[in-house]
């Protein structure tokens, strides 16, 4: 009886966060952001054997990185020109990322602390303001989840850490970071050789991607000036920067 309950409750929930982010997503429209309509396109193109937008001016892209446009390319090409259809992909990676933390933080904390931070992660202003936006973010978030409860298995797989490492890196640049937390956290349960192959096999598909922009564009990445041309474009204060971290 006591598992019926909660498995209806866990249903009521599941349906009323649906609901949530469902109704977020149908806000915005689709490339209301100049970002996810870049993505997209990136999308697009590279089933037409290009990595390159169209005000590239010649020059080929290299930001943002590939990752996203990568997984995006099969569903680009199954569901244009229906475009809103691809809130689809954030909407899923959302609740995967939801299921993860829960399971995560069971394993380490318990089925209370776990149902508190998926809920805390459906609730967050941050995932439903970008519910249904094609952005690499939520997904990042969700493999920085599967990185982490794959670390906390009984028998952690370096093979996984170091895909899931890899597929960080090649989304967000704070890959970075995660393809470091992967290997320090497999340090003591794995020893330092293989530790140090889950740090080599996730960053050796972003390095050889940024040669690949060295040499087809002569810059490795072209993010850090364009995080530039953003701050001079909407100039902040310290403090305006410092409160828009903290909320």
């Amino acid at each position: 009886m006591a598992n019926t309950r909660r498995s209806a409750l866990a249903a009521s929930a599941a349906a009323a966060a649906a609901a949530l982010h469902l109704g977020a997503a149908l806000r915005v429209p689709l490339g209301a952001a100049s970002d996810d309509a870049l993505h997209l396109l990136l999308a697009r193109n590279l089933l037409r054997g290009a990595y390159a937008v169209p005000t590239a001016a010649g020059r080929p892209v290299t930001d943002p990185l590939p990752g996203f446009a990568f997984l995006m390319a099969l569903p680009v090409r199954l569901l244009a020109p229906r475009w809103g259809l691809l809130r689809g992909a954030s909407l899923l990676a959302a609740a995967a990322l939801a299921v993860l933390l829960w399971r995560l933080v069971r394993r380490l904390c318990g089925e209370p602390a776990a149902w508190a931070a998926a809920a805390l992660a459906v609730l967050n202003p941050t995932l439903t303001g970008w519910a249904g936006v094609a952005m690499p973010d939520i997904p990042f978030a969700a493999v920085a989840a599967a990185g982490l409860l794959g670390l906390a298995a009984e028998s952690p797989s370096p093979v996984l850490l170091a895909a899931l490492g890899a597929l960080g890196a090649l989304l967000r640049a704070q890959g970075l970071a995660l393809a470091a937390a992967l290997a320090a956290g497999a340090w003591p349960r794995l020893g330092p050789r293989r530790a140090a192959a889950v740090l080599a096999g996730s960053l050796a598909p972003l390095g050889l991607w940024l040669l690949r922009d060295r040499l087809v564009a002569g810059t490795i990445t072209d993010y850090a000036a364009h995080w530039r041309e953003l701050q001079a474009f909407v100039p902040r204060t310290g403090a305006q920067a410092a409160a828009l971290l903290a909320a």
